[in-house]
């Protein structure tokens, strides 16, 4: 009971802080930082990686963003990169390709932001808005370090009018998973943490 109520809690917290258009508007946003989410069985970006796409394809479309930067979904065995995929279904959704970029090496929370972060450098941006779900926002504000010349704001798609639709079950599953990878990252050494995530998502 008080688990169920804590992710009630925090869902709540999580939409208010998190969630929508709105508050980021007129903030001159240089990229909008999309973290993949996982595949399907089939080897496709997963339901939850499309409702992060879309979201920040909207974003971009109504002027929030000038540039999308993809990251994560690496990986090597499969030879499957997620980031790259998404990057092609934004072009075809209308994002000019001059205005995409993505990783290809990275595969966990704290690679994705290295790598976006060098992204972010290389091409003078300032300020970002790092794009996806509401509990891993939570899970992504523990785990990286922003560096002071970069201006981060976050953005998660609303859980009751996400495309494609999102159930109670899905977001309750989503929380468990978060819950388990902080936990395990903050009792892990750092080194053993990412080589676990490694291993798991080779």
């Amino acid at each position: 009971m008080v688990y169920m109520l804590a992710f009630i809690l925090l869902e709540y917290h999580a939409a208010q802080n998190f969630s929508g258009y709105e508050q980021h508007a007129g903030k001159n946003i240089d990229a909008l930082v999309v973290f993949f989410g996982d595949f399907d069985d089939d080897g496709n970006i997963s339901e939850e990686s499309r409702r992060r796409l879309y979201f920040a394809v909207d974003l971009y479309k109504n002027g929030t963003g000038k540039n999308i930067i993809f990251v994560g979904g690496w990986r090597p065995l499969k030879n499957l990169y997620g980031s790259a995929l998404m990057a092609k279904m934004a072009a075809e959704m209308g994002v000019r390709p001059s205005d995409i970029f993505y990783d290809m090496t990275s595969r966990d929370t704290i690679n994705n932001w290295r790598e976006a972060e060098k992204i972010i450098k290389g091409h003078n941006f300032k300020k970002v808005i790092l794009v996806s779900s509401v509990f891993h926002l939570m899970r992504i504000e523990k785990m990286i370090d922003i560096e002071d010349d970069i201006t981060a704001f976050l953005a998660a798609y609303k859980e009751d009018a996400a495309t494609p639709s999102k159930s109670f079950l899905d977001s309750f599953s989503e929380y468990n998973y978060n819950v388990a990878s902080i936990l395990t990252y903050l009792v892990f050494p750092s080194g053993l943490y990412q080589l676990t995530i490694g291993k798991l998502r080779n």
